[in-house]
Formats: structure tokens, sequence, C-alpha cells
């Protein structure tokens, strides 16, 4: 049987720096791995992901919505792990304080954008990013990634997230 995790994040601006997290090596995600803020789905946020996105800000980092300002939704990434299909909803935004609290989750920063790729971050992570500092932010559409393996190396193919009709 086939299980769906859910998941959003969000990777906040300030000064011309990123908010990331190096994730506590204990967890079952990424472990060690720097990443944006975020979490899985509660069952009453399954159809308002930026609902899910702004809770995990909040529990994560105490940085609440009154202080994000141009919250949007820029990817959607889905991934087939053994039994489970992964989706992950990622948002950029801009936050007007940049004081965070302590979490077990992980070790916060901000991070200066020419600093950003040098970090250890997932396949994902790192290949969001990348299109996000090429095009991502000079466009309004959202886009939508299917992780795959190609000669044995992993792969994202974007496109854009458009209504057919």
């Amino acid at each position: 049987m086939i299980k769906l995790r859910t998941m959003a994040a969000a990777f906040l601006m300030n000064d011309g720096e990123f908010l990331l997290m190096k994730r506590s090596a204990g967890r079952v995600l990424s472990p060690g791995l720097w990443a944006g803020v975020g979490g899985h789905f509660e069952p009453a946020e399954l159809n308002h992901p930026q609902a899910a996105c702004l809770r995990e800000v909040l529990e994560e980092t105490g940085i609440s919505e009154k202080d994000i300002s141009d919250l949007g939704l820029k990817y959607i990434t889905l991934r087939r792990k053994a039994d489970e299909i992964r989706v992950q909803y990622i948002f950029f935004g801009d936050s007007s304080v940049r004081d965070v609290i302590q979490t077990d989750e992980g070790e916060l920063r901000w991070i200066s954008e020419s600093d950003l790729l040098n970090r250890e971050l997932s396949f994902a992570t790192r290949s969001f990013l990348e299109h996000y500092l090429e095009v991502g932010r000079k466009i309004d559409t959202i886009m939508v990634g299917t992780i795959d393996a190609v000669d044995g190396s992993p792969v994202i193919h974007w496109d854009p997230l458009r209504d057919w009709e």
C-alpha cells in the first residue's frame, strides 16, 4: 500500500540573507543537512499548504505570520520513495524580524546568498534553491518538480503548473 507524506517548508529572507536550519542529527528526514524551515501537515491543513507552512515557521522559529510578507508558493516537488509518495510545498517570503527561538529541531542561522549553495544540502533542496536563484525569483509561476533518477543519479524535471483550460 502506498502512503502519502505531505510537507511544507519556507525560505525566509531578510536583508539579503536566507533563514536555514541545520537539521538535528536525530531527524528522520535530512539529518545533519541544511534545509528550509518546515515539516509535516496536520490533518486539518491538508487543503491549506500555506497554513501548514506558517504553523511550522512559528513553531520552529518564533516568527509569526504578521512578521512575514510576500510569502508565496514557488515549488511543489514529488518523489516516490519505496511505498511512499512525498509531496513538498516550498514557499519563499520576507521576514521583517531576524530574532529566532532555540529549537531541538536543529540550528537556525541567517545565511548570505553567496554562501547558500556552499552548505550541505539535500539534492532536492539544492535543486530548488539553484532554480530559485537562477530564474524562480523572477517569475510568478509555481514550478512542479518530479524527482527521478537518470543513469543512477537524481534529477528533477521542472515544469510550470498551469491551468490547461
